[in-house]
C-alpha cells in the first residue's frame, strides 16, 4: 500500500510539473501574441490612414484632370475631338 501511495504522489507531482510547464508556455505565448497584436493593429491603423489620404489625393487629381478636359474641350473643340477618338 505505501508504495502505491508513493507512486501516486510521484505521478501527481509529475503531472503538476507538466501542468505548470504548459501553463508557463501558454502564458509566454499569450504575452507574445498580445505584443504582436498591438504592433499589427498599429500598422493596420497607419495603413488605413494612408489609404484614406491616398484616395483623397487621387480624387483631387482626377477632379482637376476632368476640369482640364472640359476647359480644353471648350478652347479647342476640334483638336480635343480628334484626340478623344484615339
Amino acid at each position: 500500500m505505501p508504495s502505491s501511495r508513493a507512486g501516486r504522489l510521484r505521478a501527481s507531482s509529475l503531472r503538476l510539473a507538466q501542468f505548470r510547464q504548459a501553463n508557463q508556455a501558454l502564458h509566454t505565448f499569450n504575452d507574445f501574441s498580445s505584443r504582436r497584436y498591438q504592433h499589427v493593429v498599429r500598422d493596420f491603423e497607419n495603413h488605413t490612414k494612408m489609404l484614406v489620404t491616398m484616395k483623397a489625393d487621387l480624387d483631387s487629381i482626377f477632379r482637376r484632370i476632368r476640369t482640364l478636359q472640359v476647359k480644353l474641350a471648350k478652347q479647342y473643340p476640334q483638336a480635343f475631338a480628334e484626340v478623344s477618338q484615339v
